[in-house]
This record gives C-alpha cells, structure tokens and sequence, in this order.
C-alpha cells in the first residue's frame, strides 16, 4: 500500500492498493475509487467493537476497500 497526501488548503489522501491490501474506513470515509476495487461492508472487533462504536457516535459498521 502506498499513500500520498496532495492538497494544502483542502487536502486529500491518495491510497494505492496492491493484491491483497484491504483498506478499512468508517461510513463515508471514501470520495471516490477507480475500477478494480472491490468495496464490502460489515463490522470490526465482534459485537463489542459493533456496540463500542454505536455508544461512542462513531458509524456501528465499517467499510471495506480490497
């Protein structure tokens, strides 16, 4: 995975994927992807990383970028 920040006054964050890599995000953490990127959604830590999420405000689930 190689990742390089461009911007100054709104900066964004380009991510190269290489086969295998899987990138995770929370709901919405993704502006746009080029074709070959698989996206995939679920949960991280169990159901207490499910519910620890929830009660913090954070989204409950978490997207997947491979």
């Amino acid at each position: 995975m190689q990742y390089v920040v461009k911007g100054s006054l709104m900066p964004i964050l380009e991510i190269t994927l290489n086969q295998g890599d899987v990138l995770w995000t929370e709901q919405g953490g993704m502006s746009w992807m080029n074709d070959g990127i698989r996206m995939d959604t679920g949960g991280r830590g169990g159901i207490g990383g499910f519910i620890g999420r929830m009660v913090s405000g954070e989204s409950a689930w978490i997207t997947y970028y491979i």
